[in-house]
Order: C-alpha cells, then sequence, then structure tokens
C-alpha cells in the first residue's frame, strides 16, 4: 500500500543524485522504481488531470509530502522552476475496461489498485478496476 498507512511516497523531488545512487526513501524514482512490476495500491487519492482520450488521469496522493501543498486554485498540479512533479502518477485502466470520466479535484475512497508500471516517460498504476469517484468541488 502507498500512502494511507502503507508505505510513504518520497514527493521532495524526483532526484537528487544525477541517478548515481539508489535511495528509495528518498528519491520518487528509486521509490517507485523499487516497485515497477509490483501489483501496488494507493490510497486517498485526488484527480489532477481529468481523463484523456486514451482513458488515462493523472492522481496525487491527499496526504502528498512536502509539495503536495503546491497546487493550482482549480485543484491541478503546479510546475516548479524544478520542474515535474514527484508525487504525479498516471492511472491507465485494464485493457478493453470503459475508463471512468473523472475531472480535477475529484477523489477516490477506496484504493486504486494494479501493476505499476513505466512507459512513454512517467509511471503509471495499470489498474485492475478503478473505484468509484466523487465529485470534486465545482470550479
Amino acid at each position: 500500500m502507498i500512502g494511507g498507512g502503507g508505505r510513504a511516497l518520497p514527493s521532495t523531488h524526483i532526484d537528487d543524485d544525477a541517478l548515481t545512487a539508489f535511495q528509495p526513501a528518498d528519491d520518487t524514482i528509486d521509490f517507485l522504481e523499487s516497485l515497477e512490476g509490483m501489483r501496488v495500491s494507493i490510497a486517498g487519492t485526488t484527480v489532477v488531470g481529468p481523463t484523456t482520450r486514451y482513458g488515462e488521469f493523472a492522481i496525487v496522493e491527499r496526504a502528498g509530502g512536502a509539495s503536495s501543498n503546491l497546487r493550482s486554485p482549480v485543484g491541478g498540479v503546479v510546475a516548479t522552476a524544478a520542474g515535474i512533479r514527484p508525487e504525479m502518477l498516471l492511472v491507465v485502466p485494464r485493457p478493453g475496461a470503459e475508463a471512468p470520466q473523472v475531472s480535477v479535484g475529484d477523489r477516490f475512497s477506496a484504493p486504486i489498485t494494479g501493476v505499476l508500471d513505466y512507459a512513454f516517460g512517467a509511471f503509471r498504476i495499470l489498474a485492475g478496476s478503478v473505484p468509484e469517484a466523487t465529485p470534486g468541488p465545482p470550479v
């Protein structure tokens, strides 16, 4: 379990050593790499990127870390001078499943479970199923 009483996702930075040391407790990329190919669950998530034409959407864990407060007024993720936000993950519904139509700010009270994968430059949860989302506040 990632979040929700499980392992905390490092969210201060993606990498601080130019990939010269494996530090899953400190570097988000090393943490996620240590779980690649494994079945994971992530609890207490909020949508920060709506469903795309490919059926995927972006989430962050609500508990988050030091940078989880860097959110836009409508609930999206704010890019910083340091670049990409490390705590953001993509969710991809299983092949053949209808992708849920979610919007920024929607929340999942049940964990999202699936296999952690890396493709197209991003870590993704290949979800076996996606729980129903609770709509976020209107923007």
